[in-house]
């Protein structure tokens, strides 16, 4: 699962794959929990709950104010903080 941001979480991406193996091995090790979290049956379907709840939805609605885009961006932020983590500690398993 790829999401990308414009907002620069996506960046954490570049930076992880310039670290070294040691490096990289404390990142994994800091967000073990993330991905033990998400990989039982009910984080899958929690995480897949998330991403069709928030992340399908448009960040812009025409009969809304502009603030509601942010807030909704807000909420895909979330969701893309805690896949690039997951994706860390899987990215070698």
């Amino acid at each position: 699962m790829k999401m990308e941001s414009p907002w620069g979480i996506d960046k954490q991406n570049e930076q992880f794959a310039k670290l070294t193996k040691e490096q990289l091995k404390q990142a994994q090790a800091k967000y073990a929990h993330f991905a033990q979290c998400f990989a039982t049956d009910a984080g899958q379907k929690v995480l897949a709950d998330l991403e069709k709840e928030l992340h399908t939805r448009p960040t812009w609605d025409p009969k809304k104010g502009h603030e509601w885009g942010f807030y909704y961006e807000g909420q895909n932020d979330v969701l893309r903080f805690i896949i690039n983590r997951v994706n860390i500690v899987r990215k070698n398993d």
